[in-house]
């Protein structure tokens, strides 16, 4: 018996596999790697997770925050050691190779499972991912266990109905690993749709209806929460995050002579906007920032200055730091299409005199601007600069820059 069951499991190649894609994450992390972005990642994963552990809410609906939550717990435990959440991910990111020599193995063979087993240990770009803090890296074994749950799923529809291993029990480990993943990754939301109409198309019986509703239902709980954050954000309703219609864009770019490469498409040009924007004109500006740590000593108050194209009347509003520095409040926005333009000025002491500086360092004479417009595909200045100054204040430095010297 005990020779039968190892005879009919992985391989020692699988296990080697997974053994090679650890050490390799661990090359990645400790010795080099060629991303650029260093242990701290992109999409600031990082600062978000660091909030989470010191107690601070998700702060944003920009990106979708399992990664997030995936790091803060090390964070809290650990303190701020990037390099213990980058070894766990580089662990699990390891159990690929298991993964897709089991959902190879029933869906073509042996062979083409060990074969595709050892080429993904080796030749995975997300062990190289895995040595930084990008959300790919815990996403994409996720999805590789979704993938495989679904498939087992689909074969074991003859099994009784709350069994171990049935295709109820797996239809809803399915669910619930669909409904993390789209967390992990917002491309993925139109995943779980996908795969309930391939279940449909298979297999379409009456007990097969109840385990894509018993799938789709269980998919939704688990990405309710954030819908519901999303919700209370901003008043909107967003399954996703707002960077998804972003990552749309660029997959429209990639199509024909430009499969391969979407930046060399013209529309590319179209990707970024030149203006900071926000097409939100009905529930409160978030404005959120901190200062240099060498700062918050010297610093004795902070304000925000701001005035809209509405409004060139200057509003000054106190600010209240944490002990780190950062802080965060709201303003009321003003009514689409306007423009809202803004500096902050930290009073500081040093050496016995009192100073202020400004940021961006001219103030008023160049602040930053960010427009408030619904028309996402027209011209965004909205006012068509001179909003740029407060009233009077642009002719007088007309004035100054024409006087002659």
């Amino acid at each position: 018996m005990l020779q039968r069951v190892r005879a009919n499991g992985p391989p020692a190649i699988v296990y080697g596999a997974c053994a090679v894609t650890f050490a390799l994450g661990l090359f990645f992390i400790f010795v080099w790697t060629p991303l650029p972005w260093g242990w701290h990642g992109i999409d600031f994963y990082y600062e978000n997770a660091l909030a989470l552990a010191r107690g601070e809410s998700f702060g944003t609906t920009k990106i979708m925050w399992g990664y997030a939550y995936f790091l803060a717990p090390w964070y809290y435990l650990f303190g701020d050691r990037p390099w213990i959440p980058l070894v766990a991910q580089a662990a699990i990111n390891a159990s690929i190779p298991l993964i897709v020599y089991h959902l190879a193995r029933h869906e073509i063979g042996d062979r083409v499972a060990i074969v595709a087993a050892a080429l993904a240990g080796i030749l995975s770009f997300n062990t190289i991912y895995a040595s930084t803090q990008a959300a790919d890296a815990i996403c994409t074994p996720i999805v590789a266990a979704l993938m495989l749950a679904w498939g087992t799923a689909l074969r074991r529809d003859g099994a009784s109905n709350g069994a171990a291993g049935s295709p109820a029990a797996l239809f809803a480990t399915s669910g619930i690993l669909a409904g993390i993943a789209y967390q992990f990754r917002p491309n993925l939301v139109l995943l779980p749709l996908f795969l309930a109409a391939l279940t449909l198309a298979v297999r379409r019986t009456a007990k097969t209806v109840r385990y894509v509703i018993l799938f789709l239902g269980l998919c939704t709980a688990a990405g309710l929460p954030w819908v519901v954050h999303a919700y209370r954000s901003t008043g909107l309703l967003i399954p996703a995050s707002t960077h998804g219609g972003r990552q749309l864009w660029f997959g429209t770019l990639q199509t024909g002579p430009f499969f391969d490469n979407w930046f060399a498409n013209p529309r590319s040009v179209f990707g970024d906007a030149y203006l900071e924007y926000t097409s939100l004109d009905d529930v409160p500006l978030v404005v959120s920032g901190h200062l240099q740590p060498c700062a918050i000593a010297d610093a004795r108050s902070v304000e925000l200055r701001y005035w809209t194209s509405r409004d060139p009347a200057i509003r000054s509003v106190p600010i209240t730091t944490d002990r780190n520095g950062a802080f965060e409040l709201s303003i009321e926005p003003p009514l689409a299409p306007a423009a809202v333009s803004y500096y902050f000025v930290v009073r500081a002491e040093r050496n016995g005199r009192s100073i202020d500086v400004m940021t961006p360092e001219r103030g008023r004479e160049d602040p930053r601007v960010l427009e408030v417009s619904r028309n996402h595909l027209g011209d965004l200045d909205v006012a068509g600069g001179p909003h740029l100054y407060p009233t009077g204040l642009k002719d007088a430095l007309l004035s100054r820059t024409t006087k002659p010297a």
